[in-house]
């Protein structure tokens, strides 16, 4: 929730209650802590606390360098310590701090988020608000600048000297996809083979079919052949006897 005031005060009327008192509270305490050297105003919609462009114009942006913000944003309040985010050990430090204790640290990377219900405690925040002067946060900012910033792993490109975290899996992929292809071409060149090969057996089998059919017909008809024949045979021998018996009749009578 960005505010368009133009100075802390107005900032503050804007506040309906009892965030108004909870935000004036935390801004007395900051104001009781802070080095000299540092100054209030808005910034950003916020109130803020920084070194002047008098005293240090090599800023990014052009913008007064900033040692701490509060705001009331729409759902919490949030107190932004950018030495915290300059110093890993301020940071462990205010973890700890609040580890022994037994108070939840809601904070991302600057932001140290509270509600309207209790101020961040002050014995906590006061020595680290304090522990940082102009002097010591010019030079952590600088030494911030001047380190060369470092890419993500997963995000190196594949013919760089990356990590192998960020270039192994390309050639895997690679090597997985062409093993794909040749499956499938094999595949595809194994079909018509065969299906070749089952044409030629089926039409093999169909041949070896038609030749035992067609050489089984002879033997088929051969006991009709050799019925009739003995049919035949059968007539001539019954007629042989008939004659015989009409040629003894005359001799039996005479």
């Amino acid at each position: 929730m960005q505010s368009t005031a133009t100075s802390v005060d107005q900032y503050l009327a804007e506040l309906p209650e009892p965030r108004r008192t909870l935000i004036a509270g935390v801004r007395d305490m900051v104001n009781r802590h802070i080095p000299k050297g540092y100054r209030e105003s808005m910034c950003y919609g916020m109130i803020g606390w920084s070194i002047p462009l008098e005293r240090y114009p090599n800023t990014y942006n052009g913008q007064p360098l900033g040692y701490v913000a509060l705001a009331a944003q729409k759902r919490h309040n949030a107190l932004y310590l950018m030495a915290v985010y300059a110093d890993s050990l301020q940071e462990r430090t205010l973890r700890g701090a609040y580890a022994e204790r037994g108070l939840k640290l809601d904070m991302g990377k600057c932001c140290l988020r509270f509600s309207d219900k209790a101020a961040p405690p002050e014995d906590l925040l006061g020595p680290l608000i304090a522990s940082m002067s102009v002097e010591q946060f010019i030079a952590t900012y600088e030494a911030a600048r001047a380190a060369p910033r470092q890419k993500p792993a997963g995000k190196a490109k594949a013919g760089s000297s990356g990590s192998a975290a960020g270039t192994a899996p390309k050639p895997a992929r690679k090597t997985a996809a062409k093993t794909a292809a040749a499956k499938r071409k094999a595949s595809g060149s194994a079909a018509p083979n065969r299906a070749v090969s089952t044409s030629t057996a089926r039409r093999s089998t169909q041949s070896s079919n038609g030749a035992s059919t067609t050489s089984a017909k002879p033997a088929a008809s051969a006991p009709r052949k050799s019925g009739s024949s003995t049919r035949k045979a059968t007539a001539g021998t019954t007629g042989a006897r008939k004659t015989g018996k009409a040629a003894a009749k005359p001799r039996v009578k005479g």
